[in-house]
């Protein structure tokens, strides 16, 4: 018996050297693309921490609007009145909060006031820590905020003037 060997049989599947370049290929494809999903993700987190402070700051103006004060809490603007009258559902948190990841009921956006008792003037800060989860925003004798150091990337939802 004479057994013949087909020199035109087709092969089925992909060789060793093929694998490890499509590897390498989708290896340089994840490299390039993982540094621009965590920019997204900061410009997201930016967005909604503005967002989220831009309606804390409308909910803050209609309560002193129609209490002529400031609230003692952010909290407070949820627990006004009855559920029909509260100014916000619940109040957001920061994204961008240093301790965000270390608790799992995540913290709240930091609200600060500054009254100045010989003029009566009243006002209010609602501010994120930023991408750079660091502040040191300081209250002036003047009512205004003003900025400790060069370069802090918070976000602020106020109706003070901001120093640099």
């Amino acid at each position: 018996m004479q057994r013949r060997y087909e020199s035109n049989k087709i092969r089925n599947g992909f060789t060793l050297i093929e694998l490890l370049i499509v590897i390498a290929v989708i290896a340089v494809l994840v490299a390039i693309l993982i540094p621009n999903v965590r920019s997204f993700r900061t410009e997201a987190n930016k967005a909604r921490a503005q967002g989220d402070l831009d309606t804390l700051k409308k909910a803050v103006l209609l309560y002193i609007s129609k209490y002529d004060q400031l609230p003692d809490t952010l909290d407070r603007l949820t627990t006004v009145g009855d559920a029909t009258s509260r100014l916000i559902s619940k109040v957001p948190y920061d994204p961008f909060e240093p301790s965000s990841n270390k608790h799992p009921n995540h913290p709240k956006y930091p609200y600060s006031r500054y009254q100045n008792l010989t003029t009566q003037f009243t006002n209010f800060a609602i501010y994120s820590y930023g991408p750079g989860k660091t502040s040191d925003l300081k209250w002036n004798d003047s009512s205004t905020l003003k900025r400790q150091a060069q370069g802090l990337d918070d976000i602020i939802a106020t109706e003070a003037r901001i120093e640099d």
